[in-house]
């Protein structure tokens, strides 16, 4: 009887959780082996445990307890040898593998200043450097937090919450761009700072300076800060691939089976290049459910099966900021010609859709959400609007019956 084939997943993400379940699903009984420097493997990230913060419960955060038996190393790997086949590890030499899935996902991508090493500058990204970030702030003062995207904003709430004065230095103009444009940016500015956050755009820091003396910035202000927090985004963690042969443009190039320029190697999730569905163009997502669908599409295919993945929306959120709620899907900062734009903006509600041609490419629902998901459906499948766009352009809503009545087959798009 033939031997089954190995499969080694080097990572400890959605992905990864996701490419087991596919994996032993489709192939019962098989040995998976897990390669990560995680410890506890398969959380998320973006739970981390502060005070104010949605979730930070632990059932919240770690997702590993309906899983079958794999194999778990914990270590870093840090080169690959895909002639043949062996992963080099920090701690444990190296690794054979038969089939393999890169999972490594992305690392905090900390900026060159001087004084970034401090003990009082923290880059959450574990959750161990949440739970030191959320012990020293238990102490109070002031905070400095560099970067005003999602993350940072988000940590400006907690750190708000649990009490310490917080100031957000963003080097764009406005705080949450390319996740929002910026009228809703405008929008959540003021509310955070009614809620007493500081919020400080177009400027950035040169240099944390020692002990507890705060921070200088590009413009030559100096800050006060006890505490200094690191939010300046992520970049893919392909730096151990580098000496292989394996294509690396923006990150770890692969095909719509999730398959790298080698066969019988993978990749998944935000360490992959992979397509907007909308442009084209080449892009790499942080999303947490695109992460999951390539984890699944990668582990399926790997023991054989035939899946394909259509690609991603470089901009696809649903979150809430100090009690605002918004849903952003698509092309919602088109840069190009050709595009139509109908906005609607009152008190804290705003709702932006955006038009290429008879479809809609990109949407806004800030505040007043109600229906939001059938228009990132619409995003998503890049169905015709057909008579449905003069209605959308005119400012009315729509309902899923307007679909249904024109299209009894829209209906399985219902859910997407």
């Amino acid at each position: 009887m033939k031997k089954k084939a190995g499969y080694t997943i080097v990572g400890g993400g959605i992905a990864t959780y996701s490419a087991l379940k596919s994996l032993l699903r489709y192939d019962p009984g098989v040995q998976v082996t897990v390669v990560s420097e995680k410890k506890p493997c398969f959380c998320y990230r973006a739970m981390s445990p502060l005070a104010g913060e949605e979730g930070g419960k632990e059932g919240e955060i770690f997702f590993n307890d309906d899983l079958p038996d794999f194999r778990f190393i914990h270590d870093r790997a840090v080169a690959l040898d895909t002639e043949n086949k062996k992963i080099t590890l920090k701690d444990h030499d190296q690794l054979d593998f038969d089939r393999l899935l890169i999972a490594t996902g992305s690392t905090v991508a900390v900026p060159d200043i001087p004084g970034i090493k401090g003990d009082n500058v923290f880059s959450p990204g574990a959750i161990t450097d949440a739970e030191l970030l959320k012990k020293a702030a238990e102490k109070g003062g002031k905070v400095v937090i560099l970067g005003g995207g999602l993350v940072g904003i988000k940590k400006a709430e907690a750190l708000n919450k649990m009490g310490l004065s917080v100031t957000v230095v963003e080097q764009q103009d406005n705080i949450l761009l390319p996740r929002i444009d910026r009228d809703g940016a405008e929008i959540i500015t003021e509310k955070l700072t009614r809620k007493g956050i500081s919020i400080i755009t177009g400027d950035t820091i040169n240099s944390i300076l020692p002990g507890s003396q705060g921070v200088a910035l590009e413009s030559g202000r100096r800050l006060e800060a006890d505490l200094v927090c690191i939010a300046t985004g992520v970049r893919p963690g392909v730096d151990w691939l580098r000496g292989s042969s394996l294509n690396i443009d923006l990150a770890l190039v692969v095909d719509e089976k999730m398959q790298t320029s080698i066969e019988g190697i993978y990749g998944a999730g935000d360490v992959v290049q992979t397509r907007d569905r909308i442009t084209f163009k080449k892009i790499v997502s942080a999303l947490w459910p695109d992460a999951f669908e390539m984890g699944k599409i990668a582990g399926t295919n790997m023991a054989g099966g035939e899946l394909e993945y259509e690609g991603s929306l470089e901009n696809l959120n649903s979150t809430e900021i100090e009690d605002i709620p918004f849903i952003t899907a698509g092309n919602i900062i088109p840069r190009d010609k050709g595009y139509e734009i109908v906005t609607q903006r009152n008190n804290n509600s705003y709702k932006k859709l955006v038009f290429q041609d008879d479809r809609l490419a990109g949407a806004i629902f800030l505040g007043n959400i109600s229906r939001a998901e059938l228009y990132t459906s619409l995003i998503k499948t890049g169905i015709s609007l057909g008579s449905m766009k003069e209605k959308l352009l005119a400012g009315e809503s729509i309902t899923y019956s307007d679909f249904f009545m024109k299209n009894p087959m829209l209906a399985n798009y219902a859910n997407l």
